[in-house]
């Protein structure tokens, strides 16, 4: 005779399983990290592909940005955007380095006339393409 397996039990190895299959996804986008926070808690999944579909739409037809009538809401929405924007980590572009494609500030040390043995930690430069 098998064990009894209440539902709780159940669903509990069902999340686990639909969590491994849909994988653990890590990311260091903080406009992935928006959506996704607005699509599980707030907004339908379905309402923004329809938003995208319309702009992507748009922008088939050669329609380049759009005419906003509220324009409080679109200062916001600019505002909003300027801020997720301020979020975006500097990935490390060194291929050489350990750290190479994340959110990383290569560090090597500091070789200036003032101070070459001194160990200074300096940034090396990193640019966003």
């Amino acid at each position: 005779m098998a064990a009894e397996l209440n539902y709780s039990d159940w669903f509990q190895a069902k999340i686990k399983d639909i969590r491994i299959e849909s994988g653990n996804i890590k990311t260091y986008s903080p406009l992935v990290e928006f959506l996704y926070f607005l699509m599980r808690d707030y907004l339908a999944v379905g309402h923004i592909e329809k938003i995208i579909e319309e702009m992507e739409w748009q922008r088939a037809q050669g329609q380049l940005g759009s005419n906003f009538t509220n324009g409080w809401l679109a200062q916001y929405a600019s505002n909003v955007a300027h801020r997720i924007a301020d979020l975006t980590p500097t990935l490390c572009e060194d291929e050489g380095c350990e750290h190479h494609g994340t959110p990383h500030i290569c560090q090597t040390l500091n070789t200036t006339k003032d101070s070459p043995k001194s160990g200074k930690r300096t940034q090396r430069s990193t640019s966003k393409k």
